[in-house]
């Protein structure tokens, strides 16, 4: 994890929202969320009603700019 991916702190992702989600299948989808972030392509986040997609396409929009 570089320095541009942590924190103030440095010990944890910065993502710009509340998520913390070590060792759980959540940090797996936030580090591809994180690697298409960096790519000029559109992305479909699909799941069911209520699941935070909403939240996963908002932090790969921040991680984008």
């Amino acid at each position: 994890m570089s320095q541009a991916d942590t924190n103030d702190a440095g010990t944890e992702p910065a993502t710009g929202l509340p998520i913390h989600a070590p060792g759980s299948p959540l940090s797996g989808i936030l580090t591809v969320a994180q690697r298409v972030a960096r790519t000029d392509c559109n992305v479909r986040v699909p799941g069911a009603s209520g699941t935070g997609k909403e939240v996963i396409v908002r932090q790969i929009h921040i991680w984008s700019s």
